[in-house]
């Protein structure tokens, strides 16, 4: 398991996969794409046409997430500290922030993949301790467990 999202490698396995679901939970979104998925346990955001940003609480966010599903992935972008950006055929492009905010979890996002499971962070460096409080703090929220 990669603790840090400093390799966008396991990103790329996004390419080419279409969006088949989206499962709104407690504390999190999860983009399914078959296999791997992608869940956002920070805020994210669509936009669904170049002048249209919907983020968590904004009106017909949800609807604008769901209108997503089947759409293929394009390209996807990962720029620590900031943002996983994944760029849908429709044109649309979700984003997933990394930014430090104290009403995030201590986890950004995590990558299944065929690979294993890739842990994003908030910021540009995890402490050891704090990557194990992370681990833990997953382990109870997670969705790996269905």
């Amino acid at each position: 398991m990669e603790l840090l999202g400093r390799n966008s490698v396991p990103l790329r396995d996004l390419v080419g996969r279409e969006l088949r679901a989206i499962s709104f939970r407690e504390f999190s979104v999860t983009l399914d794409f078959g296999m791997p998925y992608l869940v956002a346990y920070s805020s994210i955001y669509v936009q669904p046409v170049p002048e249209t940003l919907l983020g968590p609480g904004d009106p017909g966010w949800r609807d604008a997430l769901c209108n997503c599903i089947g759409d293929g992935a394009e390209y996807v972008e990962l720029q620590l500290g900031e943002a996983i950006w994944v760029f849908l055929t429709s044109g649309a492009v979700l984003s997933v922030s990394l930014r430090p905010d104290e009403d995030d979890p201590p986890l950004a996002a995590l990558l299944a993949h065929n690979g294993g499971v890739t842990v994003f962070e908030f910021g540009p460096a995890m402490p050891r301790d704090t990557a194990i409080h992370n681990l833990e703090w997953l382990l109870r929220n997670s969705v790996l467990e269905e």
